[in-house]
């Protein structure tokens, strides 16, 4: 089973746009110590402004300098040949485990996309995860159709449905204790975890793994005013995600950590006002002692 909290690794760029494999090698080495394993190449990794190219190139440097943590790799397009190509790249690499979003922009029938799993699973042997994300991919699966996925051999889920009702109906009608259940969001580790979730994969541990970590550490203990003091923070630096686009906000709070990883990816917006507004609304959580 693939238990804990997988950092959704973002992409360090440089300064002329370019992938910066230095600056990943900084993250990589600040969490390293501090999660249970990575998801790369998802929605905080960029993964649609990245060429093939660079994919491998980032699946290739994470395996390498991962600490054998656990990873999986996100290797949905569009076009189903070459998300088994990057998904067959990335077994060849080492990879623990690989995850789709369902063919986008196209609305495909369920039944069309239980053909495209099918087609992933005679050509991959390492465990699959479906990667539901309807904002991005522009439709969702019914529980029935997971349910069917999970009949077939998909391997888990990684949910970023934001849909508790969703999870309850999927908890009921597939064995979560054999179907690896993951929530897009440490938000969700409290109900999930409760009824056969097996933890998040988090954009917010990126930043701010030990609170991340400790949310489901005490859980799993039944700590729960441990839960809560750590929730606290995490409610707190939430707020500020809000101020502009996820990707650019998280680089600024870790460029301001000291954590250099450098600029997300053009058309981002990231300048010197953003980075200001971030590290001011810090210190008015701090002088507010986080509440």
């Amino acid at each position: 089973m693939f238990e804990g909290i997988f950092t959704s690794l973002i992409t360090p760029f440089n300064e002329e746009n370019k992938v910066d494999l230095e600056r990943l090698n900084n993250l990589l080495f600040y969490l390293n110590d501090k999660v249970h394993g990575f998801f790369i190449l998802g929605t905080y990794g960029s993964t649609a402004l990245l060429c093939e190219d660079e994919k491998k190139e980032i699946i290739k440097h994470v395996l390498k300098n991962s600490s054998n943590k656990k990873v999986i790799v996100h290797a949905g397009e569009s076009n189903p040949d070459t998300s088994v190509k990057l998904a067959q790249f990335a077994q060849s690499q080492g990879a623990n485990a690989v995850a789709f979003v369902p063919p986008y922009f196209y609305g495909y029938s369920e039944e069309e996309i239980i053909l495209y799993f099918q087609k992933i699973l005679r050509e991959i042997t390492i465990p699959v995860f479906v990667y539901l994300n309807p904002p991005r991919v522009g439709y969702n699966l019914s529980v029935q159709c997971i349910h069917q996925l999970a009949e077939i051999g998909i391997y888990g889920i990684k949910d970023t449905t934001n849909n508790l009702n969703y999870f309850y109906d999927l908890s009921t009608n597939v064995d979560l204790e054999k179907f690896n259940y993951l929530s897009g969001s440490e938000m969700y580790l409290n109900p999930t975890m409760f009824h056969g979730g097996k933890g998040a994969i988090s954009a917010m541990s990126n930043v701010f793994p030990e609170y991340v970590v400790n949310v489901y550490d005490s859980l799993k203990n039944r700590n729960m005013e441990s839960y809560k003091e750590s929730m606290k923070y995490l409610f707190a630096y939430r707020k500020i995600r809000k101020v502009g686009q996820g990707i650019p906000v998280v680089h600024a709070m870790l460029n301001l950590k000291g954590i250099d990883v450098g600029y997300p990816r053009f058309p981002f917006k990231y300048d010197e006002g953003l980075v200001n507004k971030v590290s001011e609304l810090i210190k008015c959580l701090r002088t507010n002692q986080i509440d």
